[in-house]
């Protein structure tokens, strides 16, 4: 949830940015637009990280747990 929450700020920031870059130059504003940009690509990169680790995560897990339940039995 936190993942996709942080692609659609990133991509709505974007959309307005290109819609506005007119006004961006006019009030020499390019700086602040691509800080907060790159801030929002940043939180996009790291709820992507996390979302990865976990995916990848489980698959691992579930296999342990095979393995001990059935040395287990």
């Amino acid at each position: 949830h936190r993942h996709a929450d942080a692609l659609v700020e990133l991509n709505k920031a974007t959309v307005q940015s290109l819609y506005g870059i007119k006004a961006v130059h006019i009030f020499s504003r390019e700086k602040s637009i691509l800080n907060e940009i790159k801030s929002k690509l940043k939180r996009a990169l790291i709820e992507t990280k996390r979302l990865h680790f976990w995916q990848h995560l489980i698959l691992p897990f579930n296999e342990s747990m095979g393995i001990l339940l059935i040395g287990v039995s």
